[in-house]
């Protein structure tokens, strides 16, 4: 019986170690595909990880240099600065309400009060967008006239004052129209070619008249003339004559050009009378169609006489005879207005 149970022990523990040489090889295999399972696992991981990162860095770096290299549109910076009220871009110097709303220089100079808060306003400078709105190219003041040209602040006196699309006044006197000076001589031909006379450019004295004096005197007539139109380098000279209710009469040119530009011509208008002995002359600069606002400047530049003056040198008892010439400024005055 004793020997039986030790037998049986005997069978016992071969069959285990039996089983453990059976298990042994797969339960290493085993270990060993799950260890490079989670390996594998773990590589997959830390590269989802890396990519990830990579992505991010890719997607932050990607977005920084488009933020780096975006340039704001006209449009985008309107919206931003535009003045509350005329809803213009502002040109320096720019001011601010207590809540930070936006106006220009003309429209602050109008108002006491915010259009939009209602607060009192107060001399507040925007300084940064001045600088922003400095160097931010910006389409011509004159674009609404036809002008495609952008620019800086800093280049805009210079071009605006030369701007071919700068708008003048008609010279016909009844005329209010703005007219871009590149279209100034098409707007004549067109609304006033019977009104105006042309004239070819002469450097001598070129004689013309002054037609039914005694008509203008008695008023049957309107009391103005038919402008002149000449071109003399590459600028257009417009006469000009009207008697005023006072009895004074006046004559003198515009030019088709900056004050600067009208500097460098003189013009000379003279009443010659029928002797060929006495005159009446005035020598100066022409009028600017640009700049002139105010018609006392202008007949201050002017040739004056009166309905005395009209009697005496009146020729025929219908017209007065003038003269009148058109020439460059002496060349040391030119300099000294370069300068």
């Amino acid at each position: 019986m004793e020997n039986l149970h030790q037998n049986t022990s005997l069978s016992d523990d071969q069959t285990k170690q039996d089983d453990a040489r059976l298990r042994g090889p797969n339960l290493k295999a085993r270990q060993a595909r799950r260890a490079k399972v989670e390996r594998k696992k773990i590589s997959t991981d830390e590269n989802d990880s890396k990519q990830r990162r990579s992505d991010t860095a890719h997607e932050t770096s990607t977005t920084a240099a488009d933020t780096k290299d975006h340039v704001f549109s006209y449009q985008e910076i309107k919206d931003a600065v535009e003045c509350v009220i005329c809803l213009g871009i502002p040109r320096n110097p720019v001011y601010q309400c207590d809540n930070g709303h936006i106006l220009c220089h003309l429209c602050h100079s109008k108002v006491d009060v915010c259009p939009l808060c209602r607060v009192i306003l107060r001399n507040t400078r925007v300084l940064a967008v001045e600088r922003v709105l400095a160097k931010c190219p910006r389409p011509c003041e004159f674009d609404i006239f036809g002008c495609k040209i952008n620019l800086t602040a800093n280049e805009f006196e210079s071009h605006e004052r030369y701007c071919d699309y700068r708008p003048c006044r008609c010279p016909q006197f009844w005329c209010k129209k703005l007219i871009p000076i590149i279209e100034l001589i098409s707007h004549i031909e067109s609304d006033h070619g019977n009104t105006f006379h042309k004239r070819k450019y002469s450097p001598s004295f070129r004689r013309e008249l002054f037609n039914d004096v005694k008509d203008v005197m008695n008023m049957s007539r309107q009391p103005f003339y038919p402008p002149l139109l000449l071109e003399f380098d590459g600028y257009y000279f417009i006469s000009e004559c009207f008697r005023a209710d006072s009895g004074n009469w006046y004559t003198w040119f515009y030019m088709a050009g900056s004050s600067e530009e009208c500097r460098k011509y003189i013009f000379t208008i003279k009443l010659i009378h029928a002797n060929n002995i006495e005159e009446l002359s005035y020598t100066g600069y022409c009028t600017s169609l640009y700049d002139e606002k105010d018609k006392s400047n202008t007949l201050a530049r002017a040739l004056k006489f009166d309905d005395g003056i009209v009697n005496h040198f009146c020729c025929d008892n219908s017209h007065v005879a003038y003269a009148y010439q058109i020439r460059r400024s002496p060349v040391s005055e030119c300099t000294i207005m370069d300068e």
